[in-house]
């Protein structure tokens, strides 16, 4: 698997050299001939950082966090005029993060998130088979925190995604893409030992995905 994926991104640098070549060389189209519109899915495998960190009012800050390999699916559809593609993506992938931490108040707390996913517009450039693009959208993701003098949650929490991203035409209808997003969470007066603390949390991914567009 990783042999694969140092492949994919292998082509997708290759593709994006040769396209801003392209460009460079004045051959550019203002209206590419290659079309990204339509609908598109896929999977992709990334390396991603956990981290939660939680205010504990008078005390130390607990800070958590760890890092894990994890597997996702993604979903869209875009729309294009002429080189600018925009459209709306949705994703959710597992990754299992997972810290325990002692704190001089909360005792030994505990953090652990399992998956995270989000649903975005996505809007960009396209050079031919090349296209660069900025994202953003809600997020959700699973948080469960215990602490051993008192409180816990587990639940389900929506926050802000943002990121950026590559895709290039790989031929036919396959799409190989390069991204990187970070999907942040904040909740105030979480109850954890008899004390309302605030808690952020968030997961930071770099992956790679390979998509059919329908």
């Amino acid at each position: 698997m990783v042999r694969a994926s140092i492949c994919l991104a292998a082509v997708v640098v290759v593709v994006a050299v040769a396209e801003v070549g392209t460009v460079q060389a004045g051959e550019f189209d203002e209206r590419p001939a290659i079309s990204w519109a339509g609908g598109y899915a896929g999977l992709s495998v990334g390396a991603n950082g956990f981290g939660t960190e939680i205010d504990v009012p008078g005390a130390a800050k607990a800070e958590l966090d760890s890092g894990s390999v994890g597997l996702g699916a993604f979903a869209g559809y875009n729309f294009q005029n002429g080189p600018w593609v925009w459209g709306v993506e949705a994703d959710a992938f597992g990754f299992g993060g997972d810290d325990t931490k002692s704190h001089g108040v909360l005792g030994d707390v505990t953090a652990k998130s399992n998956w995270a996913g989000s649903v975005r517009l996505r809007g960009g450039y396209a050079f031919e088979r090349l296209f660069v693009y900025a994202t953003a959208g809600l997020a959700i993701a699973d948080l469960e925190l215990k602490a051993s003098n008192g409180g816990n949650d587990d639940g389900v929490h929506a926050g802000l995604a943002l990121g950026l991203g590559a895709e290039a035409k790989l031929g036919g209808n396959w799409i190989g893409r390069v991204e990187a997003i970070s999907y942040g969470f904040r909740f105030e007066d979480h109850l954890l030992a008899g004390t309302k603390s605030d808690v952020d949390f968030g997961v930071g991914t770099v992956r790679l995905g390979l998509g059919y567009q329908f």
